[in-house]
């Protein structure tokens, strides 16, 4: 009886470790370029990549990041401390949110605001799309 309730206890904790973690794939469409999140959620862990694609879609750089996540909020560092090169605008903060269900990742940033021809912090939104990992299967 006792080996039959450790060998169910075991297999629960199984299903519930690996039920933890999810992959997420978030883009968005910006004039040069599209700009992806790629992330991979663990509990309290997040790690991804942010990959930069130029108008020609031949060249993409890709920037490793790790951080942490608490309900919505993620905080991330990337490696090396190099920050993703979003040009014109620029990241302005490593905490990014996870609104709408996580249908939508918010992150702020520094760029020219073409309706006031002023430069300021704004917000850039990436909506949820499949995973590459996904459209192959």
């Amino acid at each position: 009886m006792r080996l039959s309730l450790l060998l169910l206890l075991i297999l629960f904790c199984q299903a519930i470790c690996a039920a933890q973690t999810e992959s997420k794939c978030f883009g968005s469409e910006w004039l040069q370029g599209e700009r992806s999140v790629n992330l991979t959620l663990s509990g309290s862990k997040v790690a991804g990549t942010f990959v930069v694609e130029s108008g020609d879609a031949v060249s993409a750089q890709s920037y490793n990041f790790s951080g942490t996540r608490r309900g919505n909020v993620l905080t991330v560092a990337f490696a090396d401390g190099k920050l993703p090169d979003i040009g014109p605008s620029e990241i302005k903060s490593l905490v990014w949110m996870l609104t709408k269900n996580s249908k939508v990742l918010r992150i702020k940033v520094f760029g020219k605001n073409y309706a006031t021809n002023k430069y300021e912090n704004s917000f850039a939104y990436f909506r949820r799309k499949r995973c590459e990992q996904d459209k192959q299967q």
